[in-house]
């Protein structure tokens, strides 16, 4: 069974190697996206919004007067 599988993987080496890139890169876009969504949760809400909106930022982050 294990010969057979073998066979019909590597048979074809350019199917075999496009579909495992494809696979390499969909792991590691889904790392990105885990990446960012850890960095955005465990930023500081002051944080955030100074760069979100830069020197245009009040005292309260949702009044925002823009000059």
């Amino acid at each position: 069974m294990g010969l057979l599988a073998r066979r019909n993987l590597f048979h074809d080496r350019v199917r075999f190697v496009v579909t495992l890139t494809s696979i390499v890169f969909a792991l590691l876009l889904i790392i990105i996206q885990f990446e960012l969504f850890l960095g955005f949760t465990t930023a500081k809400q002051d944080h955030i919004w100074s760069h979100i909106y830069g020197p245009y930022l009040i005292q309260c982050p949702y009044i925002i007067i823009l000059s």
